[in-house]
């Protein structure tokens, strides 16, 4: 998620207003430079007590880290993974929003935040901070004045990390009905029986091979497994053995439902 220092932070903050600082993209420029002593172990102290964790984890793209379960692990291990929001306030009442990994661009990769920004974290007094949370509408949580204790935060950022996604397992057998829909297709269609041919066998066992990476391709990030993409899934999935239309629209189906498994609402099945 990208903003531009200083314009207003529309990341699904619920709370005041607020500017943005710190939400780099490898795809934009951004000021280098030094910054104060001790900017840093304030900002450290600032971390610990986030505003916001959301559910999806973001992993560093300025050190090239990219999805997958190993990826992940590295830049778990280089600390530049981070789901959390920071609240910085100024002396002037000016609410500065950033992501946790805020440190990380700022001792790696020598990101300068703005002056304003700078002088607002080292006028903050860290001990004062709290992290009272509660659960959000995007499956997040955000501070809450009445909570008298902080909410239980999720540790665990490794993808993948609830157990194993049912929904991901029903869509990797579409190639193989999709494959069984043609060769009964074929055979209606040529007013033969049932063979499977040396031909037929090629030509359908590399459509579904192609499929089946496409597919695999996309469900590498899937994370939402509901009750409800299961039961969808399986039905689809009974359809597709239709001759004709039936591996068509299951095919485009399964592609659609691939892709879109990478969105969690609040209340969903995380993977």
């Amino acid at each position: 998620m990208y903003f531009a220092d200083l314009t207003p932070c529309t990341y699904g903050i619920p709370g005041p207003e607020g500017l943005s600082v710190g939400w780099l993209s490898e795809r934009r420029k951004f000021p280098i430079g030094d910054v104060p002593d001790g900017f840093v172990e304030r900002l450290t102290e600032i971390s610990k007590t986030p505003v916001a964790m959301h559910v999806g984890a973001q992993s560093c793209r300025l050190c090239g880290f990219g999805p997958g379960p190993k990826r992940y692990e590295d830049a778990l291990a280089a600390g530049a993974v981070s789901r959390t929001v920071i609240r910085v306030v100024g002396r002037d009442g000016t609410i500065y929003y950033s992501p946790g990994m805020i440190r990380h661009y700022v001792t790696k990769h020598r990101y300068q935040p703005p002056e304003e920004f700078v002088r607002a974290v080292m006028e903050t007094d860290p001990t004062m901070l709290t992290n009272n949370l509660e659960p959000a509408a995007d499956g997040g949580f955000w501070p809450h004045s009445v909570v008298s204790a902080p909410a239980p935060l999720i540790t665990d950022l490794r993808p993948h990390a609830h157990g194993m996604n049912k929904t991901r397992i029903i869509l990797m057998l579409y190639p193989l009905f999709a494959v069984a829909s043609l060769w009964f297709t074929t055979a209606l269609a040529t007013e033969h029986r049932p063979v499977w041919r040396t031909d037929a066998w090629q030509f359908f066992g590399i459509a579904a091979v192609l499929y089946g990476i496409i597919l695999w391709m996309l469900l590498a990030r899937a994370r939402r497994d509901r009750v409800f993409d299961r039961v969808l899934a399986t039905l689809v999935l009974i359809f597709s053995l239709f001759p004709f239309a039936g591996a068509a629209f299951a095919t485009l189906f399964g592609l659609w439902l691939s892709w879109d498994l990478r969105r969690v609402r609040y209340g969903d099945v995380v993977a």
